[in-house]
């Protein structure tokens, strides 16, 4: 039927058969290397993202699209080799195609036994294109901190970064310098402190990287500061600054502020926490320079607001600063591997995950039954001391109703993960009741057959009543 919304919904009844048998028992698809999420290369180098799996018999391994159809082979573009890799060829950057080389794919493993998907693979082919970058001077009144900046083209700068400065005389500045004079922002623009006339001498040029094709570059020229005397008192004034910055959790980041005036301004930051401002707590994860505030490992805790004031004795000056501490979604960091027991045995099976906020584990069985619901199971999570969650789903005397595909679910609110493996148990064959399915027309749907018992040699699937 259609809904009021134009979605179309449709409802079958699936029967299911089993075949047991006492010949060597079948084994469904699982893969021995499932492919990465995410796949970043240069036209100018292509790229080989393997996928290979396992079973009895021999799984078949093909690729898809986000829609569930075909990756059909493309002469020069993509093709699926031998052994089950996804290959995209070097490609001139005037056969570059959206729909092949910005898309989202799946690998498919299938047997007799049934079909796996691995997580959804995100392509990203960047195509090389040339670039310079070219230096200005800036002035500064002495005393005050300046800004050098290294201004990357916007067509390129979500791959290629500011990886140094260089001083004339060869000294080198990094990210990670500390030092009371100079220091590198999160965008790679070098700031210079208590500027003198002797910084004028000084002449700087930038290094970049491609993170993609790992070309290094360096400006075409070198810029200075140019370093004056103030003639009269001037109240501060905020010219460079940093009105957001997001960061994943656990990287450096920087919020700056910088100011012009004479007397030279003193800076002070404080965090916005409700109605309260508060100072940061300064130490050997947060750091002031000056008006650049320093987080080397952000943690979930420093996102928020910052206010940045700058004063002197003839005016003041203020800005505010939000820093995004970005969520990572949940990682497995060990899963179970399919099991064969025989009744009475005892069986543990472990998830550990990594996320940013720590995740939560779920455990589920055939993909439908929360595990928490089941009489002689034991569910035992904690935290660990550098912040994996581990997860054991515990049966002190397995039976054969225990049998089944097992999941574990790993889930924050910025995403979620699941792995699912069968623990067999020797034992008389029976399926569990499979209630009435609801989808989405034209999307992709799948269930798995809620069976147990062991060994089996074949499942069916039958549409209609019988």
């Amino acid at each position: 039927m259609r809904s009021e919304s134009n979605i179309s919904f449709c409802t079958s009844y699936i029967s299911l058969f089993l075949v047991s048998c006492d010949k060597p028992h079948h084994r469904p698809p699982v893969f021995t290397f499932e492919p990465p999420s995410l796949s970043v290369f240069s036209n100018s180098t292509g790229s080989t993202i393997p996928c290979s799996a396992d079973g009895r018999p021999s799984p078949v391994i093909r690729w898809v699209k986000h829609d569930g159809q075909a990756a059909p082979d493309l002469p020069g573009l993509r093709h699926v080799r031998h052994d089950g890799a996804l290959v995209f060829p070097p490609f001139p950057a005037e056969d570059y195609r959206a729909d092949v080389h910005a898309t989202i794919y799946r690998c498919e493993i299938s047997n007799v036994i049934g079909t796996l998907g691995s997580r959804d693979v995100h392509v990203r082919a960047v195509v090389n294109q040339k670039y310079e970058i070219r230096l200005s001077d800036e002035f500064v009144l002495r005393g005050n901190m300046a800004l050098l900046r290294c201004p990357i083209p916007s067509f390129v700068s979500d791959y290629v970064k500011v990886t140094s400065w260089e001083r004339i005389d060869g000294f080198l500045i990094t990210p990670g310098i500390i030092s009371g004079k100079y220091g590198i922002l999160q965008n790679g623009d070098l700031y210079i402190r208590d500027t003198t006339e002797h910084d004028s001498s000084y002449s700087f040029r930038c290094h970049t990287e491609n993170s993609v094709t790992r070309e290094k570059k360096v400006s075409t020229n070198y810029s200075k500061i140019i370093v004056t005397e103030p003639h009269h008192n001037q109240p501060p004034r905020i010219m460079r600054r940093t009105s957001r910055v997001s960061v994943p959790v656990g990287q450096k980041a920087t919020l700056s502020c910088l100011a012009q005036g004479h007397p030279v301004p003193t800076y002070r930051w404080h965090k916005v926490a409700g109605e309260l401002r508060s100072l940061p707590e300064l130490g050997s994860s947060v750091r002031q320079e000056g008006g650049v505030l320093v987080f080397h490992k952000v943690v979930s805790a420093d996102g928020g607001t910052y206010i940045c004031e700058v004063s002197n004795s003839v005016g003041q000056d203020k800005v505010e600063a939000e820093l995004i501490v970005e969520d990572l979604a949940p990682k497995m960091k060990m899963t179970f591997p399919e099991k064969i027991v025989r009744p009475g045995s005892y069986v543990s099976l472990v998830c550990v995950a990594s996320g940013n906020p720590a995740p939560e584990i779920k455990w589920f069985l055939d993909g439908i039954w929360p595990v928490s619901t089941r009489p002689g199971t034991l569910v035992s999570t904690y935290l660990s001391s550098n912040g994996d969650v581990i997860s054991y789903l515990n049966f002190t005397s397995v039976d054969v109703s225990d049998s089944g595909l097992y999941q574990c679910e790993a889930l924050n609110e910025a995403g979620s993960i699941k792995h699912a493996k069968r623990l067999n148990v020797f034992g008389q064959l029976f399926i569990r009741p499979l209630n009435n399915l609801t989808a989405l027309a034209d999307s992709r749907f799948s269930v798995s057959c809620p069976f147990g018992g062991f060994p089996f040699d074949s499942i069916s699937w039958k549409r209609g009543m019988l």
